[in-house]
């Protein structure tokens, strides 16, 4: 997966998997809800949003209920935006209308924007005559800092949301390395996932919070995660690459030095895979340890930090 790839699925895949921490960015952005105890949020299919072009569709939608699963009291769309787009503002109003069509209910349109010239860009109103968009955007500096690890673990989920942010920041600016306080936010992000009871969601986001990480703080990073006990991608891969390397010097033949490469690739998956508690048959893994092309392995590597399915990782 590539970084600015990450960037915009990684917390996508946090918001569908929980999508209860979407209350606690709409609290963030003083979003007014009509709902008299906690609502319950569902996550509906996105893809089902009719917009033009028909490509295009919302990043997650989901509806807002009370407890007593009454009525709808409001949809939200949320999108994220690494840049700005000006084609997106008419995107979003068809978003907004065919859900308005859907559900009659208030739709809520958030923008999660990683940079604040991006966040400026969004929160500019857009004039479109008989309809005017204003989108509620949350940019860095709407995003909190974390004042303590205790406070990561109360809102660990947010907390990784925060972290990823403070990341995909500096990498908007082109920044090697974090303020003290993004580095903190990442750092208490990174040890309170560390200590969730979940094996598969601590491992999962370990790895994103990782992946994500400025290259000058990934080293304190991978020391926390192998002080309780977990292994990271970069591990986990050069533990598959040592042992294909190994193998194909002892084939003693250029192709035993690629297929050993392609034997490294394919258990560095399957390690992956197991660490993220799938279930890999024997026909699955037959297929995995066959596979020659070295860049389908790569590729598919890089998904198994953020599928909810083996087969969601091996998809064509």
């Amino acid at each position: 997966m590539a970084i600015s790839t990450l960037f915009h699925e990684a917390p996508l895949d946090v918001l569908r998997e929980h999508p209860e921490v979407l209350l606690e960015l709409l609290a963030l952005a003083g979003v007014k809800l009509d709902v008299a105890s906690r609502p319950t949020v569902t996550v509906l299919e996105s893809t089902a949003i009719e917009v033009v072009p028909a490509h295009r569709h919302a990043d997650f939608v989901a509806e807002l209920r009370d407890e007593a699963g009454g009525p709808v009291r409001a949809i939200v769309v949320l999108e994220v935006q690494r840049r700005p787009d000006p084609d997106k503002p008419r995107a979003w109003i068809q978003m907004v209308a065919s859900v308005l069509g859907r559900h009659a209910a208030r739709v809520v349109l958030v923008v999660l924007a990683f940079d604040e010239a991006t966040a400026r860009w969004a929160r500019h109103p857009r004039d479109e005559g008989a309809l005017v968009l204003r989108p509620i955007v949350l940019g860095p500096r709407d995003l909190p800092h974390l004042a303590s690890v205790e406070e990561a673990r109360a809102h660990v989920l947010l907390a990784v949301l925060v972290a990823l942010a403070r990341s995909a920041e500096a990498a908007a600016r082109g920044r090697r390395s974090l303020s003290p306080e993004a580095e903190a936010d990442v750092l208490y992000a990174a040890e309170a996932v560390t200590e969730l009871a979940d094996t598969q969601l601590r491992q999962r986001l370990a790895s994103l919070i990782e992946g994500a990480a400025p290259a000058e703080i990934r080293a304190r990073i991978l020391e926390l995660l192998e002080e309780r006990g977990m292994r990271s991608l970069e591990i986990i891969r050069e533990e598959g690459r040592t042992e294909g390397r190994a193998e194909g010097r002892a084939e003693g033949r250029v192709e035993g030095e690629a297929r050993g490469r392609a034997e490294g690739e394919a258990r560095t998956l399957l390690k992956l895979l197991r660490l993220r508690g799938f279930a890999v048959d024997e026909a699955t893994a037959e297929r995995i340890l066959t596979t020659t092309e070295v860049a389908t392995l790569d590729r598919w590597v890089e998904r198994a930090l953020s599928a909810r399915s083996v087969d969601e990782v091996l998809a064509d």
